[in-house]
């Protein structure tokens, strides 16, 4: 290619191109412009989404609370009708946990699920 060939595509290529003084002035208008006020829609949209999130939540919330009464209320009643029963589950649960080897298992346990949660928050998903 030759040097003129290639000066005539450049010239072609930056004809338009705006090279007057204010040129930077006029872009800065036209991009203060674009962000000085959002679209309408965006906003309304953006507005729907929170209003239609917040209910989500509210709703959330609610069911959390009926579930949690509702398992509270059948614990009550498990114990209050068979209390006696649950005693002795409380009183094996318990000897069985009394043994060295048992708490150390369920402090290794205890301890290895905290670093996975730990590590799952502050390392990057793979």
């Amino acid at each position: 290619m030759s040097e003129d060939n290639l000066d005539a595509r450049l010239r072609a290529f930056f004809a338009n191109t705006d090279t007057s003084a204010s040129f930077e002035a006029q872009l800065m208008a036209r991009i203060e412009a674009l962000h000085a006020a959002p679209d309408a829609a965006l906003l309304d949209m953006a507005e729907r989404h929170r209003d239609a999130t917040r209910r989500q939540l509210r709703e959330d919330t609610w069911m959390n609370a009926v579930t949690a009464t509702s398992v509270l209320a059948a614990l009550i009643a498990l114990v209050w009708h068979e209390g006696p029963a649950v005693t002795r589950w409380v009183e094996l649960g318990l000897a069985a946990a009394a043994g060295p080897g048992t708490l150390a298992g369920v402090t290794f346990v205890a301890t290895g699920v905290s670093v996975w949660i730990a590590l799952r928050r502050f390392l990057p998903a793979m």
